[in-house]
């Protein structure tokens, strides 16, 4: 669109004969094909290393004839408009506007919010629609200074979104000094999981650099295209700056055989007040077996993504202290027990099981403390992450089953919402767990509510 209006303005200044607003669009248009090339270079690398190098080559005519094959007569009149300020420029950029048009609709694609889980906090709905009204705004009044300080203050409110427990004050100063590249570095890792995030940061990183030239004068502030290519980028970052729960927190749902689940689910949602992550699941159950799954949150946090699910325990009893161990556990309601018989040694196995790592603790404590001390395998034992596993029970085949899992920020294990399942965990997650003994062959399960 710029450069079609460009080429649009040109055509009809033609006419006036005027050489002083010849003079000024040839300098436009060898301005305008240098950005124009150079972002084309841009756009078509997708890791930090190729955006710099497509941004510092020095003929990026020639990068776009090794990367995307232009005809030769038209890399001629591209390289002829960039080295040259004569009015022949004007001729040879009206030839290949259509070109340049039409290549920059091919490489450039409208892009979603990027579909990764970067671990970024956004800024929220409302703040980013009043952002985007004082951008528009500043550009249309040409104040490009103005677009400067609004640029500064999304950066601003992301790095304190985004700052854990590290001081605010050096990033609040970082604000009121106009600190685009400080706050940039600051931000850097969040824009390193996607290649449109790449290439934004680095067209953020190439604009903060004319701010010199800027505030001395030797950039026109009022001028349209830096405007426009200004306000775009500005944009562009206010649709990265969007929060998206799927940024920070993403569930996984899997049968007993880890194979991913078929089911509806709606979009994560994310409760402010609380701070808690939030999404329902909708399964058909193909048969009147129990439909037993695990889930599993990923969380990115401090630059890594970790699992989030229960916490489990896996201890080895004679058969002949199975009752003390019973009694022991009786108290812990939190916790389930499922146990399995080795046919070899007629030892009993079990797993115990909890969304509270501290009650797995407080069990091997009292378990050490009560039980004979040929306890096998117990120095062994040590609480472990597991997925938090989960059982229907009742439902026919046919019926569709639901369920919300649910992370609340900086805990350590995932909670079940469902009036169909029963958690193989904290029964206070969902659902009111029946104290029940079940024996298939050698295995036999006590869920303790």
């Amino acid at each position: 669109m710029h450069l079609t209006e460009f080429a649009t303005k040109i055509s009809r200044s033609l006419q006036s004969e005027n050489a002083e607003l010849m003079k000024y669009f040839c300098c436009k248009t060898q301005t305008l094909c240098r950005t124009v090339l150079r972002d084309c270079c841009i756009e078509l690398e997708g890791s930090a290393e190729g955006v710099e190098a497509a941004s510092l080559c020095t003929s990026h005519v020639g990068y776009l004839e090794i990367h995307q094959p232009i005809p030769k007569d038209i890399a001629g009149k591209c390289r002829l408009i960039c080295s040259s300020s004569k009015e022949s420029s004007i001729q040879h950029f009206l030839a290949i506007a259509p070109y340049l048009i039409q290549i920059t609709k091919d490489i450039f694609v409208v892009d979603g919010i990027s579909d990764v889980q970067n671990g970024l906090k956004g800024l929220p709905e409302e703040t980013l629609a009043q952002f985007a009204l004082n951008v528009q705004d500043a550009e249309e009044n040409k104040a490009v200074l103005r677009l400067v300080c609004e640029v500064c203050k999304i950066l601003e409110q992301l790095c304190l979104k985004n700052c854990g427990k590290q001081p605010t004050s050096k990033i609040e100063k970082w604000g009121k000094q106009l600190g685009i590249n400080c706050m940039m570095d600051f931000l850097k890792p969040f824009f390193e999981y996607c290649p449109q995030d790449v290439r934004l940061h680095k067209r953020l990183e190439l604009f903060s650099e004319c701010l010199r030239d800027l505030m001395s004068g030797q950039v026109d502030i009022t001028d349209e295209m830096f405007m426009r290519d200004f306000s775009n980028v500005s944009l562009s970052l206010i649709h990265f700056a969007m929060f998206d729960p799927k940024k920070l927190v993403r569930f996984e749902l899997a049968d007993s055989a880890k194979t991913p689940v078929r089911c509806h689910s709606e979009n994560i949602k994310y409760d402010s007040c609380t701070d808690t992550f939030l999404q329902q699941f909708c399964i058909k159950k193909d048969s009147e077996d129990e439909l037993v799954l695990q889930a599993t949150a990923y969380v990115h946090v401090d630059g890594r993504i970790s699992k989030k699910g229960a916490f489990m325990l896996d201890i080895i009893i004679y058969a002949s202290d199975e009752e003390a161990f019973d009694r022991c556990m009786l108290r812990f309601a939190e916790v389930s027990v499922t146990k399995r018989e080795d046919k070899d040694s007629g030892n009993i196995l079990v797993v115990l099981c909890s969304t509270q790592k501290e009650k797995l603790s407080e069990v091997l404590v009292v378990i050490k403390r009560e039980l004979s001390e040929d306890f096998v395998n117990l120095r062994r034992s040590e609480v472990t992450k597991c997925p938090l596993k989960m059982h229907t029970v009742g439902t026919k085949a046919g019926a569709v089953v639901s369920l919300r899992l649910v992370y609340k920020w900086g805990s350590e294990a995932i909670a079940l919402e469902s009036k169909d399942f029963l958690t193989l965990a904290d029964s206070s997650a969902g659902g009111a767990c029946i104290p029940e003994v079940q024996l298939v062959g050698k295995i036999k399960s006590l869920y303790i509510a």
